[in-house]
């Protein structure tokens, strides 16, 4: 029902009369809580193209000097994101080996593809989540903040280095990012707010994201970057630590195409959401970003934490 395409990171089936949606994510970057994020990020995929998540695998590639209480950790972590979001870890692979030098966690999020109305035969090809009329779909907004999750990490593993610039609780705020690492609630309500589509955000920043929403769309955009959401903690961390925010991992933000923009963010905040227009679509294919002068958005090259 839906297969690969530039910027759609969902999979869908019918199987026995039944939608299915699935959706796989590697998480690699080295931080403590590594399962925490792949979890998520695999689930907001899921939640972003359709779904309505029940279930994950997990596949794990551990370093051969990993600690039996670190490994106990990385399943608490896994726990923990399930319990959160009401969901079965329901197995998936685990391998120690000296292919890798830190935790590589590949998540496969399994969920009804709640987009072509439940169940059905198959034949509702060109469902509400991924087939929405682009010409109804004009205006552009953003929940969470630019490089949310990537703050969290950067606190944690630069704690020292950051320590010597900034104060202990301005860390501690940072690294509280990690708990909004989930889309469900805010999916929830821009759908039920009118027509929209969905891309969360998680590497390669809000500018990978956009680029990815542009290519799924097939349109362009103007972006007003001084609109687009960030915190103090994220700027200041990324100052010290020169990495761009705007191309920093940003877990459990996300990115609405939306047909009526202020009803949508006025639904968003009733829910208590923050949500912001950060921009519109366009017909003309160039990907321009508004500040002091204009600029082009350009295919993502990675993300900024690995920098």
């Amino acid at each position: 029902m839906l297969g690969a395409a530039k910027g759609s990171d969902c999979a869908a089936f019918c199987i026995k009369g039944k939608n299915t949606a699935w959706a796989m994510n590697p998480v690699c970057i080295e931080t403590r809580d590594v399962a925490w994020y792949a979890v998520h990020e695999a689930v907001n995929t899921l939640i972003a193209g359709g779904g309505e998540p029940y279930g994950i695998e997990v596949s794990a590639f551990l370093p051969e000097d990993i600690t039996e209480e670190e490994i106990r950790d990385l399943a608490d972590q896994v726990h923990e994101a399930c319990e959160m979001l009401g969901i079965e870890a329901c197995g998936g692979h685990t391998e120690i080996t000296d292919a890798v030098s830190r935790p590589i966690l590949t998540v496969s999020a399994l969920g009804e593809y709640i987009a072509a109305g439940g169940e059905g035969d198959g034949t509702e090809i060109g469902a509400k989540a991924t087939d929405t009329n682009r010409s109804v779909l004009k205006d552009l907004l953003m929940t969470g903040h630019a490089g949310m999750a990537g703050a969290a990490i950067l606190a944690q593993s630069h704690r020292e280095a950051l320590l010597k610039r900034l104060p202990a609780s301005f860390l501690e705020r940072a690294d509280a990012f990690r708990t909004e690492a989930s889309i469900a609630k805010a999916a929830k309500a821009a759908r039920e707010a009118g027509e929209c589509r969905l891309h969360d955000i998680g590497q390669g920043g809000i500018f990978g994201a956009l680029w990815e929403l542009g290519e799924q769309l097939q349109c362009g955009m103007e972006v007003d970057l001084e609109r687009i959401p960030i915190r103090q903690e994220t700027i200041e961390i990324c100052e010290i630590l020169d990495r761009n925010p705007y191309e920093l991992y940003a877990a459990g933000a996300m990115l609405i195409a939306a047909a009526d923009g202020p009803g949508c963010v006025a639904a968003l905040k009733k829910a208590g959401i923050e949500c912001e227009i950060i921009g519109r679509l366009t017909d003309h294919k160039e990907r321009v970003l508004l500040a002091d002068e204009k600029r082009y958005l350009t295919p993502p090259q990675g993300d900024s934490i690995f920098r």
